[in-house]
């Protein structure tokens, strides 16, 4: 729940020290009411302010008792960068500290049940977890005063982010009409939303100059060539700091850039002029400059390389450790974790990831048990990438580096559960071959992949060919594992499964086409009596059963748990399905 908040860096000691003496600041904190948006550019520091905005309150004792939060985040999982996320956990924390409050969500709860299972049958409404979070602060801030805090609301979309300003404004009326204490502080990029000028703001660009040129020059002191020991360096730093921080226009980002290319270029001996001369090149628009870094910076003999690497960084499931990395990409190619980047020490990978993508993704520590996780230094970077910009390391479409990445991905999560079948024989209590820091990543993600690849178009790639001669044996390990680690949540068929009974768990039309071209037997069963229009019912695709369908399956059979493909459609709410179902006798 405070990945997100854990991740952000905090404000060095003498940075953001600006918003204690900051007029619309100060009011906010002192009426205990209103609405106060922290807004500016990508990469100004925005979540970094409200962070330290955090910790100042919740330092106070009158404050940190009475805390919501919610930090955006979406480079995590769905309930992390979604407004049904976010009031679930803003919900969880309200009725953590007041649970008599909580009777309105039980009753919604016990009425829901009886319709069926959660996320199957029904889901949680935004619209009735906004109804009960407005009722419930409303409640809770008439006998004591509360403060929210929602940072990074762009990292759940611009369609999201406007609904979600237009109800906190909402939200601030009527917390003030029923006389409620609660105030608001959220964060996001600059959007033509307010229609008052009298809305507290504080724009970052605005302020930050100050702790801009601290970092440039504390960073140029700290990594420049034997710096201050003679009076030309000293001024060289000021003048480098003045410069870079007055063409930053306030984004820090830019600034951390720029200032990291400009000191090596200094400790490789370029005088101060022709180290300015290349700070003029440099654009000021933060997407410019990841451009100019795709085309100018990267060196042409790693470009195939740094695509690679951007690919699997940008469509992961989720961030990747080193030692993941290392094993991906060296699958993703022609070779193996042992034969490509295994001379490498974490130091020199991390290093190795740095050059390859010119500065636009780190190496975090350890955080929530990923060791070394490797992300884009920002949000934006992603945005930027996905925007067509990939097409700056390969003459393709968008569309298609996404699916090369996806069947990229998949091919290296395939080869990971190949060689862990061979490697060990893994007990009952479940562990993983050490030799390959992949395959837990690879047994939850492989097929999604795969899926994900046919979705964009990439058909060249089918699963029961890369798997090879071997293909039964590798999908029961596969099945074991899985079923094991995930319990009934994984998509996943029972053991003596096809790999018919898989394409239809995933939506993998081709693969299930050119299946049944060949002569796969449609109505095959698993160990669970499971045919494949089982698991197309389960999981939705009306398309897919329409194939199955075509080909001859049986509509009538039932399972070894006496459920038929209509039962499990209609429960899944598989409405086309259903129908289709009917027509064909059902």
């Amino acid at each position: 729940m405070n990945y997100r908040q854990t991740e952000i860096r905090n404000a060095r000691t003498k940075s953001c020290t600006w918003i204690l003496n900051n007029e619309a600041y100060v009011k906010w904190v002192e009426q205990k009411q209103g609405v106060l948006w922290i807004k500016g550019k990508p990469g100004s520091g925005k979540s970094t302010l409200m962070k330290k905005i955090f910790q100042l309150l919740n330092d106070d004792a009158e404050d940190s008792p009475y805390c919501l939060s919610y930090f955006f985040h979406r480079r995590g999982g769905e309930l992390q960068h979604t407004e049904l996320g976010m009031f679930r956990t803003l919900l969880y924390q309200l009725f953590k500290q007041e649970p008599e409050l909580g009777t309105d969500l039980q009753s919604l709860f016990e009425q829901k049940q009886k319709e069926g299972k959660i996320g199957t049958t029904w889901d949680w409404s935004l619209t009735d977890l906004r109804r009960i979070f407005r009722s419930a602060l409303t409640k809770a801030a008439k006998t004591r005063p509360y403060r929210v805090f929602i940072d990074a609301l762009d990292e759940g979309g611009d369609e999201s982010a406007r609904s979600v300003v237009s109800y906190l404004y909402d939200l601030e009326y009527d917390l003030n009409e029923g006389g409620s204490s609660a105030s608001i502080c959220f964060s996001c990029r600059h959007y033509p939303i307010l229609a008052h000028n009298d809305r507290l703001s504080i724009c970052v660009e605005d302020e930050n100059y100050d702790d801009i040129a601290l970092y440039i020059g504390e960073t140029l002191e700290r990594v420049l060539v034997s710096p201050g020991q003679n009076s030309t360096q000293d001024k060289d730093i000021k003048i480098l700091k003045s410069t870079i921080a007055q063409k930053s226009s306030g984004v820090f980002l830019w600034a951390v850039l720029v200032t990291q290319r400009l000191a090596e270029q200094y400790n490789e001996g370029k005088s101060l002029e022709k180290v300015l001369e290349t700070l003029k090149t440099v654009p000021v628009d933060i997407g410019e400059v990841y451009r100019h870094i795709l085309t100018a910076v990267l060196k042409p003999q790693d470009l195939s390389e740094s695509l690679l690497l951007f690919q699997v960084i940008c469509l992961a499931t989720r961030p990747l450790s080193i030692e993941e990395l290392r094993c991906a990409m060296a699958f993703a190619g022609s070779g193996s974790p042992s034969q490509e980047n295994s001379v490498l020490s974490p130091a020199q990978m991390t290093q190795r990831i740095i050059s390859l993508s010119g500065g636009l993704a780190e190496v975090k520590d350890v955080v929530n048990n990923y060791p070394g996780k490797t992300q884009f230094i920002h949000q934006s970077v992603t945005d930027f990438l996905v925007q067509d910009r990939l097409k700056c390391l390969a003459p393709h479409t968008m569309e298609d580096l996404i699916a090369q990445g996806h069947s990229r991905l998949s091919q290296a999560c395939i080869k990971s559960l190949k060689l862990a079948d061979r490697q060990v024989e893994l007990p009952d209590h479940l562990g993983f071959p050490h030799s390959d820091l992949l395959f837990p990543y690879a047994v939850k993600n492989c097929f999604h992949h795969v899926q994900q690849a046919e979705n964009h178009g990439f058909i060249e790639t089918q699963p029961h060919g890369e798997l090879g001669d071997n293909a039964h044996r590798y999908l029961e390990f596969w099945i074991r594992i899985y079923r094991r680690l995930e319990g009934p949540r994984a998509r996943c068929p029972a053991s003596s499964a096809t790999m018919l009974h898989v394409a239809a768990c995933y939506s993998l039309h081709s693969t299930c086409r050119i299946l049944l071209e060949n002569g796969a037997d449609v109505d095959a069963e698993d160990k669970a009596g499971n045919r494949a229009i089982y698991y197309a019912a389960r999981y939705g695709d009306h398309h897919l059963g329409a194939l199955l369908l075509d080909a001859g399956t049986s509509v009538g059979k039932t399972n070894n748990s006496n459920v038929d493909p209509l039962t499990e459609a209609s429960l899944s709410g598989n409405a086309d399905l259903v129908r289709l179902l009917l027509r064909h006798g059902a």
